[in-house]
């Protein structure tokens, strides 16, 4: 049987966006020059498509004073896996500086179907050199202008960016400018309020949670046959977990290709070292 891949991509952009949705939400509460130990976790995340589970992230990640690195890890199961199987490794280091993120390497495998595409991103100052496979001039998209490159993060260094400034109250409001190696986008958290969240929510979190809103605000590198479609924003709510140092999201609630999703955190653990 012979690929689709204009078929094929709009369900797999689908599923990096809610990867880098969940990502981006994660925050330490604390400003990261006040981190002067390494803090390391890692979580886990189930993600139901119209109820029904059938994808899951793993994350694992360490914030020091002037450092980070994080490595995920996202994949399908169940009947999707059968339908689609997605599998998807990332991983981003970095140095923090003068309060300010900045990645030193981004890389991100993934396979669809069996058919692998990858990104390598190398930060040399205010560059970016981009290795693709495949290749933009073959995937149907404008690159994204050098100069809409710069001052910009990969999609998991937000995890850490939105650590810094004073959140002792709240993890938004929030913008980051994201470019991905194709795709050039902001990521933004607006502030809903306080919630609420009940025994028996499906979340390993109970009791009080901020809500926020994260919208995506698509600007360059889209499909041109099938451009971006604006959403309604997703909903997350966060919560401080363990040592109370962590904003953590909880609940992630939004729609995709697929159709709504609602992604539950399963699983923190606090670790001591790498």
């Amino acid at each position: 049987m012979s690929r689709r891949p204009s078929r094929n991509r709009p369900n797999r952009r689908s599923a990096l966006l809610l990867l880098a949705l969940l990502l981006a939400a994660a925050a330490p509460a604390a400003p990261a020059r006040a981190i002067e130990e390494p803090h390391h976790f890692s979580l886990a995340y189930d993600v139901s498509l119209t109820g029904i589970p059938l994808m899951a992230l793993e994350v694992n990640a360490v914030v020091s004073r002037d450092r980070y690195a994080l490595r995920t890890y996202f994949f399908t199961y169940g009947v999707l896996d059968f339908m689609f199987r997605v599998r998807n490794e990332s991983a981003v280091d970095g140095v923090i500086a003068d309060d300010t993120v900045r990645p030193t390497r981004y890389t991100t495998v993934g396979s669809w179907r069996g058919s692998r595409r990858s990104a390598d991103l190398i930060y040399r100052g205010p560059e970016v050199a981009v290795e693709l496979d495949p290749p933009t001039i073959e995937d149907d998209r404008e690159p994204v202008p050098e100069a809409m490159r710069g001052d910009t993060l990969d999609p998991l260094s937000p995890v850490v960016t939105l650590s810094l400034g004073l959140r002792a109250e709240s993890p938004c409001p929030a913008k980051v400018p994201v470019f991905d190696g194709r795709r050039r986008y902001n990521m933004r958290l607006d502030p809903v309020g306080v919630e609420q969240l009940p025994a028996g929510n499906g979340s390993i979190a109970v009791g009080m949670t901020v809500k926020c809103l994260l919208v995506v605000e698509p600007i360059a590198g889209y499909l041109r046959s099938r451009p971006f479609r604006p959403r309604l924003p997703s909903e997350v709510w966060f919560q401080r977990l363990s040592d109370e140092t962590l904003w953590v999201p909880i609940r992630v609630k939004g729609e995709s290709f697929f159709g709504s999703f609602t992604a539950e955190l399963k699983r923190y653990e606090p670790h001591h070292q790498l």
